[in-house]
């Protein structure tokens, strides 16, 4: 209605909650003690600018823009109820459940699989590791349908293209190859080809991010592996368009872990800057 028909419609409106994305999810970062207030801006500007992100927004007439928006409400409504704002928490997380029931039932399912190990045994002082294994655990029990038929049917689908989790780890983590993307998928080749590079990053934010001692860290890290747990395992979802609700996870470990890396080239530089004036000052006397 307001953008017109056809393609553009919805181009322009995934456009809109791109900007909604970066600035909902520059604040989760920095209320989380994720991102410092000062690279704030810099997170903003790089979730705007993200590849994979601004491709999907931009290039194709698709959904998936809205379910990343709606898998960032659902991480804000958590961000909100760890600092005690229930009422706001709420307010985002009811509308966003409702949505989801007849977008993608299983992302607040698969939400609610990550949220328990932290409210049970958050406290506890169990390590994350042991939370990931109890996540999984808990995401087995709930896909095994116990008196619920959706899940049985999702349990029924699963069986029907499960594969090997390790191959599937892989191929959805790395899907496609840079240069060797479906003529469908093309507009990927440049997306595909960052996030390869930026794969290193990906890894070290994320171990940076399971560094931090809060309930919220603790859970978004559930989060992202419950999810490409399932993904793992599930043949039919392992597609670089499934990826993209989980692109504001990746970005975020891909900037924590370019942050890391430009602060270690910092220090390694004020080292070698403070030695070189040590040698001066040692030499003229």
């Amino acid at each position: 209605m307001f953008f017109g028909t056809g393609y553009y419609a919805p181009v322009a409106l995934n456009v809109i909650l791109t900007t909604v994305i970066a600035f909902v999810g520059r604040r989760i970062a920095v209320d989380q003690s994720i991102v410092t207030p000062p690279n704030g801006a810099f997170f903003f500007v790089f979730l705007i600018l993200h590849p994979d992100i601004t491709a999907w927004s931009t290039l194709v007439n698709a959904k998936d823009i809205l379910v990343l928006t709606l898998h960032i409400f659902l991480l804000h409504s958590i961000s909100l109820a760890s600092g005690k704002q229930y009422k706001k928490a709420l307010i985002f997380s009811g509308p966003t459940i409702f949505i989801l029931i007849f977008l993608r039932f299983y992302v607040p399912v698969l939400f609610v699989v990550a949220l328990i190990p932290i409210l049970i045994f958050h406290r506890k002082g169990i390590s994350l590791w042991r939370l990931i294994v109890v996540s999984l655990a808990t995401l087995m029990f709930f896909i095994s349908g116990v008196g619920a038929s959706a899940l049985n049917d999702a349990m029924d689908g699963i069986r029907s293209d499960f594969v090997n989790p390790a191959v599937g780890l892989v191929r959805f983590v790395l899907t496609p190859i840079p240069f060797n993307a479906e003529p469908s998928f093309e507009f990927l080749n440049i997306p595909s080809l960052v996030h390869w590079v930026l794969m290193p990053a990906l890894l070290g934010g994320a171990i940076k991010v399971a560094t931090i001692p809060t309930a919220f860290s603790r859970f978004f890290i559930l989060y992202f592996v419950t999810f490409v747990s399932l993904y793992s395992v599930y043949g039919e979802l392992q597609g670089p368009r499934h990826r993209i609700q989980l692109d504001y996870a990746i970005a975020l470990f891909q900037f924590v872990g370019i942050l890391m890396l430009a602060n270690t080239i910092k220090q390694k530089r004020d080292i070698f800057s403070n030695s070189a004036a040590s040698s001066r000052s040692i030499g003229s006397q």
